[in-house]
């Protein structure tokens, strides 16, 4: 991915500007410009994906005289920066332009308390009582039981169940929970479970606005419309649909250590993908800086896509958690393949037994080239194979439903598992329901956690250069210049030819100082890597393994699963710092 430098010659991409005052104005953009002999003109093809944006809402601000440029911005009483300004078509100066979906919002840094949070959860789970996989319903159990004090907790949640049965599998879920909940229905075809993708609380005088992307894309065009329904359903109370579409786990926003009236937000590489590719990385940083209402910004879309596989942030300490590859760990390799070993069974490949066998040997001091060639075609050929790998439906199951189809669906089996069928099964035979959802579970699981267990053994031998470790350093040196400190947390990081970023255990959420951390099931392994972590943590902090195996495989994590509202700032706070 191309980064463009910014204009500081350290390459801090640290676009900083002064924030004018919101204020009134009578006058249309295109009245001012008018005014000024300023040209608006539309950038419609910055649009990667259709409807990505609202339609014109990014232009070009240009004029033959820069002077002229720089009252326009300052009569819209918008944030101007002279770097950004360059010659376009006929135009010796132009500069992007947008303007803020909710004037003088500005996003709630990690500092403000949390008041609630927001997820989506799979009817499976919720109502068809599925087995703990670490999905986003699992998470949100096991996070909010820790949680001492009362919070709003909305879920949103497809309607594949009569409603009438909710409120009790939300009892069951969540039993004497202190916590308010709030289910919304969403029309969308699918789970959407990565609540901090859709939620963004932030303030306008002090009073909670919400706002949500308008296309959650998720890197793929066809989830633009999969996933339209879920968000019409968000419009009530705070919530408002912003005009540009974003991933918001690629979003954080953080109080500035040096003056903590300033936030800067810290983001990757999504929303310049959706909409900024003829823009320069700089000026897709200004407009996402420019809708939060941020007064900086720091790109690290060098690494990845979401900036919460990246760092995690202890806001009281002025600390950044900061992902850092493991390589060359071969007793991690072999606890991989074990687990693999153990998922599978009587069923595993006698490929996957060897492998475990040669990483045993590998463990020692000084492997051979040998060895380690030989662990790596055993990888390539296993990766080959484990798609192929037949899920497994214990034979009382199986019988139980054969007789349950030839009871309700003799003719074609395959309604009683969708629509009124399924909501059948689900009155008539819970438990079987239950059992279907758990198998199914496991058969989808399965290929999937092979494969990505397989890419992580392979990351632990001897490779090409590790190109991402430096990337990484670079997004290091840059956070350590703004005042923040340092710690190192382990990232079990994919190969880079992947579409699977890893397991990144900085996707975490902190709640005031307990710190809830995505575990994969590794055992012993893992744990020593949560025990580091603790270590790097100030005094009094807690650091709290939650079982995210689904939502790590799925690029997930136990951050991806909550939107995050925030307390908002005081209105002397946000008069003060406000656009």
């Amino acid at each position: 991915m191309q980064v463009w430098s910014c204009f500081l010659p350290t390459l801090l991409c640290l676009a900083t500007f002064a924030a004018p005052r919101a204020r009134a104005v009578a006058a249309t953009a295109g009245e001012d410009a008018a005014a000024l002999g300023v040209q608006l003109l539309l950038i419609e093809d910055v649009r990667e994906f259709p409807q990505a944006t609202e339609v014109g809402a990014i232009r070009f601000a240009c004029a033959q005289d820069q002077a002229v440029l720089g009252q326009f911005f300052e009569k819209r009483g918008a944030r101007y920066r002279p770097q950004l300004v360059h010659k376009y078509q006929n135009y010796k100066a132009c500069h992007v332009y947008y303007e803020q979906t909710i004037p003088g919002f500005r996003a709630l840094p990690d500092n403000r308390p949390i008041i609630g949070l927001a997820s989506g959860i799979d009817p499976a789970s919720l109502v068809g009582g599925r087995k703990n996989i670490g999905d986003s319903l699992d998470v949100a159990r096991e996070v909010l039981k820790r949680i001492p004090r009362p919070l709003d907790v909305t879920f949103t949640l497809t309607d594949e169940f009569e409603r009438d049965y909710w409120p009790e599998s939300l009892a069951k879920a969540f039993p004497d929970s202190k916590h308010h909940f709030k289910l919304i229905q969403s029309e969308a075809k699918s789970t959407h479970p990565w609540g901090q993708d859709f939620i963004k609380a932030g303030s306008v005088n002090g009073e909670l606005r919400v706002l949500t992307p308008r296309r959650l894309f998720e890197g793929r065009e066809e989830d633009g419309d999969l996933y339209r329904p879920l968000l019409e359903a968000m419009k009530d109370g705070p919530y408002v649909r912003s005009k540009l579409s974003w991933e918001g786990g690629d979003l954080q926003f953080i109080a500035d250590p040096k003056d903590p009236s300033r936030t800067i937000l810290f983001h990757g590489g999504a929303s310049h993908d959706y909409w900024g590719s003829n823009l320069k990385h700089e000026e897709s940083s200004y407009v996402l800086q420019v809708e939060f209402g941020a007064d900086a910004a720091v790109d690290m879309s060098s690494v990845g896509p979401h900036a919460d596989y990246l760092a995690a942030f202890v806001p009281e300490a002025n600390l950044v958690l900061m992902a850092e590859p493991v390589t060359g760990d071969l007793e991690l390799a072999f606890v991989l393949a074990g687990e693999l070993r153990k998922m599978y069974g009587a069923r595993e490949p006698d490929e996957l037994r060897v492998l475990e066998s040669l990483l045993q040997q590998a463990k020692g001091p000084d492997p051979s080239p040998q060895t380690l060639e030989q662990i790596r075609s055993r990888v390539r050929t296993l990766l080959g194979k484990v798609p192929s790998i037949e899920a497994l439906v214990p034979e009382p199951l199986q019988k139980r439903l054969d007789a349950h189809n030839e009871q309700y669906c003799p003719k074609d089996p395959t309604q009683c598992y969708v629509g009124e069928g399924k909501r059948r099964m689900r009155r008539v035979d819970p438990d079987l329901m239950k059992a279907v959802y758990d198998t199914a579970a496991d058969s989808s699981m399965e290929p999937m956690v092979a494969q990505r267990f397989l890419r992580l053994i392979e990351s632990q031998l001897p490779n090409d250069p590790d190109t991402i470790s430096v990337r990484i350093e670079e997004q290091v040196s840059k956070v350590r210049k703004l005042g923040f400190k340092i710690a190192r947390v382990p990232y079990l990081y994919s190969p880079e030819e992947s579409d699977w970023p890893g397991i990144s255990y900085t996707n975490s959420l902190l709640f005031e100082k307990t710190l809830f951390v995505p575990a994969a099931g590794l055992g012993e392994a893992e744990e020593k890597i949560f025990r580091q972590i603790g270590k790097k943590l100030p005094t009094g902090y807690e650091v709290v393994p939650v079982y995210a195996r689904f939502g790590l495989m799925n690029n997930g994590g136990v951050h991806c699963v909550f939107g995050i509202i925030r307390e908002p700032s005081s209105r002397q706070e946000t008069s003060e710092t406000g656009q």
